[in-house]
């Protein structure tokens, strides 16, 4: 059976033979035999266990956890006669098949205010309390993509100033896609936000420095940052702790603002 086994060489030593060495067993002695059978025996073992895991995996119902989330109709319920826009786009009372941010006509998602993820990350709520319809907008995809990074619903708060922001007619720029026209301005105000916020002199007509450039950065990123901790990203402070106080909240309240 080994008659053809040996080597030409190795470390220097013609027709070298492995089995001589004890470098391989010879399966035609008894030692080389015993050995042979503990590792079919023991490769007969792994196969029956790595089929027996299978059949238990199929066995087992992976559990898929369902959120309740609360109806359109019930949102609407919630936020209706607390917006200040409706009849912008002649409506006599909140829809469920459009969208409340830009008009849209479309099957609108059941956006999170404070986004489910920051707050199932930062926060020990519980699904009820996240998927509360006070919590809850019904935006078109591009919207509740756009608001993502933006949070709170309060005047000052970027999410509530972004839902507020200054719409464009489409008659008026017809060629704009759609996500820019209905959100350059609220992006304008943001960016001048930082650029005040990172104290850079805009009294010349020039480009920003890289100095400049990373302290604006590095701004937008604390902004969003806090927000998606606090649930509140703070876009202009005076005007959030103006309506922090007493004297403002009973007109706060009418918009749905929790405190």
């Amino acid at each position: 059976m080994y008659e053809n086994s040996k080597c030409v060489s190795y470390n220097g030593k013609k027709d070298f033979d492995p089995r001589e060495e004890g470098l391989m067993f010879d399966f035609e002695t008894p030692p080389g035999i015993e050995e042979l059978m503990k590792a079919k025996i023991a490769h007969d073992i792994e196969v029956r266990e790595r089929e027996e895991a299978k059949l238990q995996e199929k066995k087992e119902k992976v559990v898929v956890r369902k959120r309740k989330m609360p109806t359109p109709t019930s949102i609407k319920k919630y936020w209706e006669g607390k917006f200040r826009f409706i009849e912008d786009y002649g409506w006599k009372e909140l829809p469920t098949n459009a969208c409340w941010r830009c008009g849209t006509e479309c099957k609108p998602d059941r956006a999170h205010i404070w986004a489910r993820w920051c707050m199932e990350t930062y926060t020990d709520k519980t699904d009820k309390e996240i998927d509360d319809v006070s919590n809850l907008h019904l935006l078109c995809s591009s919207c509740h993509e756009y608001s993502e990074n933006y949070h709170g619903w309060a005047p000052g708060l970027a999410y509530y100033e972004w839902f507020y922001s200054l719409r464009e007619p489409l008659s008026l720029n017809p060629r704009l896609p759609q996500v820019y026209r209905e959100n350059r301005f609220f992006g304008i105000r943001f960016g001048n936000e930082l650029i005040k916020r990172a104290k850079i002199d805009t009294s010349e007509d020039r480009e920003p420095t890289k100095e400049e450039e990373k302290r604006v950065i590095e701004e937008g990123r604390k902004i969003i940052d806090d927000g998606h901790k606090t649930g509140n990203t703070i876009l202009c402070k005076k005007d959030y702790e103006g309506y922090l106080k007493s004297e403002y909240k009973e007109d706060v309240l009418l918009e749905g603002v929790i405190f």
